[in-house]
C-alpha cells in the first residue's frame, strides 16, 4: 500500500475513534454542560488537532527517512554508474531505443571515434556506420532484448572516415525516463588484422607443404617409372638383341626350327615393348589432356569373348580361362577399343598372378534393379597383401609378394581409369595364397535410351 493512502487511513481512523468516543469521556468526567464542559470540548479539540500533528509528524518524517535513504542509495549507485560509464576503458554510449540518437557518450568514445560530445548528442547511431552496414543495424534492433546481449562484430566509421572493426555488447534501460540502451564497443579491427594474417600464413604454409607433398610425389613418380622403364625395357631389349646376334653370327649353323624360335622369340619381345609404350602413352595423354574417349554401341559379350580365346591362346596349359556367360547377347554405349584393355588387363592379371596355373574364371551377368552388367574375373593366384590393396589402382604400384614376376605397375591405373569413362564401377576382394576377384561394373545405357524414347 501506497505511504499517503496508509497515512489517510490512518489519521481517518484516529478521527472517527476521537468523535465518537471524546464527548462521552467529557460527560463522565465532569456531569454538566455548563462553561466547563464548553472548556472541555476545546481543549479536547486542540488535543485532538495537537495529537494527530504528533502522529502525522512521527509517520511522514519515518516516511521521509526511508525515502532519503532510497534516494542516497539511488544516488550512490548512480555516481558508481557515472563513474564506471565515463572511466570505462572501452568506447560506452547511451542511446534512445525509438530515435536511436545518442543520449550519453563516455570520454573513450570522444577520443576512439574523434567527435566532441556536442557532435555525438546530435547524431544517431546510424551516423557512425558505413552505408552498407545501416539496414543489418536496423534488422539487428527489431531483435533487441531486455538483457545483455552481444551483438557481434561491426564496422564504425570514425570522424576522419576511419573504419574499424568492433564487438558490440548492449543491454537495455530506462534513461532519463526513456527507453534506452547502453553499449561496451571493443576496438577489434587489431585482432582481426592478426587472425586474418596467421590464417593467411596458414594458408600458404599448407599451400607450401602441399606443393612439397606433391613434388616429392612426383619425384617418387618419376623414381618408380624411370626403375619400371629401365627395367621393363631393358629385358625385352635384352632378349632381341641376344637372339640378333646369335642369329647373325650362327645363322648358317642353326636349323630351321632354331631359326623359327629366336625370330619367335623378338616377336613377341618387339609385342611386349608395343603394348608397354602403348600403356605409358595412354596414361601420358590421360594426365594431360585426359584419354581419347570414343563411344559407340557394342556387344559385350562378344568383347569377352574376343579377350577370353587371346588369353587362352598366349596362356600356358596349365591355365584354363573359362568364360561363363548367362546372357546372350549385352549391348552397351562404350569404347570398344579401351573396353578390350581394360578387361584384357584384369584377364591377363589373373593368369600372370597365377604361376602355378589354374582356371581364370570369367562371368557376365546382368542387374535387372541396378541397370547395369557386370563382368567377373576370378583367379586362384598369388592374392595382393592387404597394406597393398588401398594403392592397388594408383601408378606403377605392384603388390610386395610379386617377386619376378613381370609387370609396370600401370594396368589397374588404366583399368580404372577406362572403368571411370564409362561411368562405371570397379571393386576387388583378395587374399593372399587364396585368390583375387574383380568385378566391373558398367552400366547398360541402352535402357535409358528406350526408356527415354518416343516411340
Amino acid at each position: 500500500m501506497r505511504p499517503e493512502v496508509r497515512l489517510s487511513l490512518l489519521y481517518t481512523f484516529i478521527g472517527v475513534l476521537w468523535i465518537l468516543f471524546s464527548d462521552i469521556v467529557l460527560q463522565v468526567l465532569f456531569h454538566t454542560e455548563n462553561d466547563v464542559f464548553r472548556i472541555g470540548q476545546t481543549l479536547k479539540g486542540w488535543l485532538f488537532v495537537a495529537f494527530t500533528a504528533f502522529i502525522l509528524y512521527f509517520l511522514l518524517n519515518r516516511e521521509f527517512h526511508r525515502r532519503r535513504k532510497a534516494e542516497d542509495a539511488i544516488r550512490e549507485r548512480e555516481a558508481d554508474f557515472h563513474y564506471l560509464f565515463s572511466n570505462n576503458p572501452h568506447p560506452m554510449w547511451v542511446y534512445d531505443l525509438e530515435t536511436l540518437a545518442f543520449l550519453d557518450v563516455n570520454e573513450m568514445a570522444l577520443n576512439q571515434y574523434g567527435y566532441s560530445r556536442e557532435e555525438f548528442l546530435r547524431m544517431t547511431i546510424k551516423d557512425i556506420r558505413p552505408a552498407e552496414e545501416v539496414p543489418r543495424l536496423l534488422e539487428n534492433l527489431q531483435k533487441a532484448r531486455s538483457d545483455t546481449q552481444q551483438s557481434g562484430t561491426w564496422k564504425h566509421r570514425r570522424k576522419d572516415g576511419t573504419v574499424i572493426d568492433v564487438e558490440i555488447n548492449s543491454h537495455t534501460l530506462e534513461f532519463a525516463g526513456r527507453r534506452a540502451v547502453m553499449v561496451v564497443a571493443q576496438d577489434v579491427t587489431e585482432r582481426i588484422r592478426l587472425q586474418a594474417q596467421i590464417l593467411e600464413e596458414r594458408v600458404e604454409k599448407e599451400k607450401t607443404q602441399i606443393a612439397l607433398t606433391q613434388e616429392m610425389e612426383l619425384r617418387a613418380l618419376r623414381a618408380r617409372f624411370t626403375s619400371m622403364m629401365s627395367h621393363e625395357f631393358r629385358t625385352p631389349l635384352t632378349t632381341i638383341q641376344t637372339s640378333a646376334m646369335m642369329m647373325d653370327t650362327y645363322l648358317e649353323r642353326m636349323t630351321l626350327e632354331q631359326r623359327k624360335n629366336h625370330v619367335s622369340r623378338i616377336e613377341s619381345q618387339v609385342k611386349r615393348l608395343i603394348a608397354l609404350l602403348d600403356d605409358v602413352l595412354l596414361v601420358m595423354r590421360g594426365e594431360s589432356a585426359g584419354i581419347e574417349f570414343k563411344p559407340q554401341p557394342l556387344d559385350l559379350v562378344a568383347i569377352i569373348r574376343s579377350v577370353t580365346d587371346e588369353a587362352q591362346l598366349n596362356a600356358q596349359e596349365t591355365h584354363q580361362v573359362v568364360f561363363n556367360c548367362a546372357i546372350e547377347a549385352a549391348q552397351i554405349e562404350g569404347d570398344p577399343v579401351l573396353l578390350r584393355q581394360a578387361i584384357g588387363n584384369l584377364v591377363s592379371n589373373a593368369v600372370k598372378y597365377s604361376p602355378q596355373g589354374g582356371n581364370i574364371d570369367i562371368h557376365l551377368t546382368r542387374h535387372q534393379d541396378q541397370d547395369a552388367f557386370e563382368i567377373v574375373v576370378a583367379d586362384h593366384g598369388i592374392g595382393i597383401p592387404e597394406e597393398d590393396q588401398p594403392n592397388l589402382f594408383l601408378l606403377f604400384q605392384r603388390g610386395g609378394n610379386v617377386g619376378k614376376i613381370q609387370g609396370t605397375g600401370l594396368g589397374m591405373a588404366i583399368t580404372k581409369q577406362i572403368v571411370d569413362l564409362h561411368r562405371g564401377e570397379i571393386t576387388f576382394h583378395s587374399k593372399v595364397g587364396v585368390g583375387t576377384t574383380f568385378s566391373m561394373q558398367l552400366p547398360d545405357h541402352s535402357v535409358r535410351t528406350s526408356s527415354n524414347g518416343t516411340g
